[in-house]
C-alpha cells in the first residue's frame, strides 16, 4: 500500500496547482474521522443503504466525492454525502477521497450549502430514464442502481373501466418488463398455461395475500423493482416447472 504521507504530500501539491482554478481542496480521509452533520433533513430508507453498502463494497471505493468543511482545528465535517460517508464506514472502506473547503464557515452557511446539495439536484426525464433502464443486461445492474417502482409512477397513468357494481372491489396491479424479461416470464406463462387446472381469476382477498408474499420475497432478496422481483420469480418457476416435467417423464415411462 502507498505511503500515506506521501500521498498527503501529493495532494497538498495538487491542491495548490489546482488553487489558481478552484477553491475546493481534495484529502484522504478515514471515513470514521468525518463528523456527519447535526441535523440531516436528506433521509435514505434502510433498504437503499444496505443496497449503497454493497455497491461500495463491489466498487472498492466511493465513485463520487463527498463535499466536507475542514475545520480550524483539522477536523472534517461532512455537508454534502452524509449517506456515502456512513456507508463507507460500514464497508470497511479504510480511506475515501473527499473534496473540501477550509474556509471560516458560519452556522448559517453550513446549513446552506447542505440544504443546496440536497435539493438542487435536477430530476429525471421518464422517457429516457426508462430507455437507459432496458438497456441494462442484467439482473444484477438493475439491483445496483436503487431504482424502484416510484420512477413508474411517472408514466402517463393507465386508464382502467370502472365496474357499475359498487360492492365488487377489484385490484389490477401493472407491472413493466424490459423485452428480455417479457420474453421469459411470457414462456414461463404458456407453459403454466398448458395444465389443465388453468384459473382465469382469483379472489380478491389473494391479492393481498400475494402482495404480501411479493413483499416478502423482495425483502429476502434485495430486491428494490417489482419487475425485476417477477424476473428473479420467473427463475424458480422455471426450475419448478423443468423438475415437474423431468418426473412426468420419469412416471410416465415406469407405469
Amino acid at each position: 500500500m502507498a505511503d500515506e504521507t506521501r500521498i498527503n504530500d501529493l495532494l497538498t501539491q495538487l491542491n495548490a496547482e489546482i488553487g489558481e482554478y478552484t477553491p475546493y481542496k481534495l484529502a484522504f480521509v478515514s471515513p470514521g474521522e468525518i463528523q456527519p452533520v447535526e441535523k440531516n433533513a436528506h433521509f435514505m430508507p434502510k433498504r437503499l443503504f444496505d443496497q449503497l453498502v454493497d455497491n461500495i463494497k463491489n466498487d472498492q471505493n466511493l465513485s463520487t466525492l463527498p463535499f466536507c468543511w475542514k475545520k480550524a482545528d483539522g477536523s472534517f465535517v461532512v455537508l454534502s454525502g452524509n449517506h456515502r460517508v456512513q456507508a463507507a464506514k460500514e464497508a470497511n472502506i479504510q480511506k475515501i477521497l473527499v473534496l473540501y473547503t477550509d474556509e471560516d464557515l458560519t452556522r448559517s452557511r453550513q446549513i446552506a450549502i447542505q440544504l443546496s446539495h440536497n435539493s438542487l439536484v435536477g430530476q429525471d426525464n421518464p422517457t429516457l430514464l426508462l430507455d437507459l433502464w432496458n438497456e441494462l443486461d442484467s439482473l444484477q445492474a438493475k439491483i445496483y442502481t436503487g431504482l424502484d417502482d416510484n420512477l413508474l409512477q411517472t408514466l402517463p397513468p393507465v386508464n382502467v373501466i370502472r365496474l357499475n357494481e359498487e360492492p365488487l372491489r377489484l385490484e389490477e396491479p401493472s407491472i413493466l418488463f424490459v423485452p428480455a424479461e417479457i420474453e421469459r416470464v411470457s414462456d414461463v406463462i404458456k407453459r403454466i398455461g398448458k395444465s389443465n387446472r388453468t384459473r382465469l381469476i382469483a379472489g380478491v382477498d389473494e391479492f393481498d395475500r400475494f402482495f404480501d408474499k411479493l413483499l416478502e420475497f423482495k425483502e429476502a432478496e434485495g430486491i428494490i423493482n417489482t419487475a425485476t422481483a417477477f424476473a428473479k420469480m420467473a427463475d424458480i418457476l422455471e426450475e419448478y416447472l423443468a423438475q415437474n416435467e423431468h418426473h412426468e417423464v420419469e412416471h410416465g415411462q415406469t407405469s
